[in-house]
């Protein structure tokens, strides 16, 4: 597993900023930006219940239920589980709010 690497900014005499980062041997090498990839971590995981739902959402499990009966949040039926993918609590948050 890959950790993000810490940027150590430096002022030079010519005033410009240089960045720089630490491998791992300790060593202090330049900072190049491609090597440097951003995982963007949500509160969500891939699958979720009901209950976790309805904590990131801060909704109550009705207003939970009702939302996957009205096809607002994706859902599916396993067994008596409800599994809300993460993909669908990220696709129903970008959606436009309704007055």
């Amino acid at each position: 597993m890959k950790t993000s690497a810490k940027i150590l900014i430096f002022k030079g005499a010519d005033e410009k900023e240089h960045k720089f980062t630490v491998n791992e041997k300790g060593q202090l090498m330049p900072y190049v930006e491609e090597e440097i990839q951003t995982v963007t971590k949500t509160p969500w995981k891939a699958s979720n219940d009901v209950l976790n739902t309805c904590k990131f959402l801060g909704l109550s499990r009705g207003t939970v239920m009702k939302l996957i009966s009205l096809g607002e949040l994706k859902a599916v039926k396993a067994g008596k589980r409800w599994i809300i993918p993460g993909w669908a609590i990220e696709q129903f948050l970008q959606q436009p709010m309704h007055a």
